[in-house]
């Protein structure tokens, strides 16, 4: 009898209902995904919360469900959403992450300006604003040598925020207005570097606080490295300069995070950047799984000497 009443015991838990909490929580976070996910009109939701219910199973808390929203992030096929648990949005808050150290330039031969931009994962004004200005002091000591040839490596920048990248490199752009988000059928808004600020439309996003500094040749020829390595606002930095004159690609396709995320806070301190609109380049050209290069190869270390030999026979 005891066995039996085990043996029953058992057989009813595994047929228990996800709790009401667990459910809601679940809900809102497929509702939102529903409702804003850049690929929201290519999904089959019924078929995706099928998956995500059943990967839930009888979840029982807001923290039960964790595996199931990763689960239906990946399955938007965006490539670009995430979850975070609250421990990793904790360690996010408390970490600079702006990699300043990591950007490197040099000069190689006697007229080619290398600068390497790592990814810059930080939100803070001050930190962004300091990794700006480094890109920008490399810029103009590097042109004191009377450049006209450029590389811009950006084979390991995994992303993170895109202005500063963009408000560092700006001396190296022609023009203010240098992408949009959107996509085939409509823009929202335009990304404008003007006066040492990127702007998104109206909204400042950031202002270094300084002017920019003017290169000598104003329209050189620059080499871009990408590799597979090359990722969300690392893609749009490139995305930035397709389209300008003597701009030309080198490497490997890069990952295909080519969209913009939304914050979405949960009630327990988790949250999920949901993919919601792509990048677009100045010429409204959307890039939905990543960018080819102009010169595509099979190995990324073989961008950098392709590159340098290219700039070395291209002429004005």
């Amino acid at each position: 009898m005891f066995r039996i009443a085990l043996l029953f015991l058992a057989f009813s838990t595994s047929l228990s209902a996800i709790s009401i909490d667990a459910k809601e929580y679940l809900e809102f976070a497929l509702s939102t995904m529903e409702e804003g996910s850049v690929n929201r009109r290519y999904v089959d939701w019924a078929e995706l919360r099928s998956r995500v219910y059943d990967k839930a199973g009888d979840a029982q808390t807001p923290a039960d469900t964790y595996e199931a929203i990763s689960l239906a992030l990946e399955l938007l096929g965006d490539n670009h959403s995430f979850f975070m648990t609250p421990g990793q949005v904790a360690d996010l808050a408390t970490s600079s992450g702006s990699n300043i150290d990591k950007i490197h330039s040099r000069l190689i031969g006697n007229n080619i300006g290398y600068i390497s931009i790592p990814g810059c994962w930080t939100c803070d004004d001050e930190a962004m604003t300091q990794f700006a200005h480094k890109i920008q002091d490399a810029i103009q000591t590097l042109d004191q040598h009377d450049l006209n040839r450029w590389i811009i490596d950006l084979r390991e920048n995994f992303g993170g925020t895109m202005a500063p990248m963009f408000v560092g490199l700006s001396s190296l752009l022609d023009t203010n207005v240098v992408g949009y988000f959107g996509d085939e059928r409509v823009l929202t808004n335009c990304w404008i570097v003007e006066d040492g600020a990127l702007k998104l439309g109206e909204y400042e996003w950031l202002n270094m606080k300084r002017a920019p500094y003017t290169i000598k040749n104003r329209s050189p020829y620059i080499a871009i490295l990408l590799s597979g390595n090359t990722a969300s606002s690392g893609e749009a930095t490139a995305i930035a300069f397709l389209g300008q004159k003597n701009v030309y690609t080198f490497g490997q396709k890069t990952a295909g995070a080519t969209s913009a995320n939304e914050l979405i806070e949960l009630p327990d301190g988790a949250c999920f950047l949901l993919a919601t609109i792509y990048e677009l380049d100045r010429l409204k050209r959307v890039y939905r799984s990543g960018i080819t290069p102009d010169a595509e190869m099979a190995d990324s270390e073989a961008a950098l000497p392709a590159a340098t030999e290219w700039l070395k026979l291209v002429s004005y």
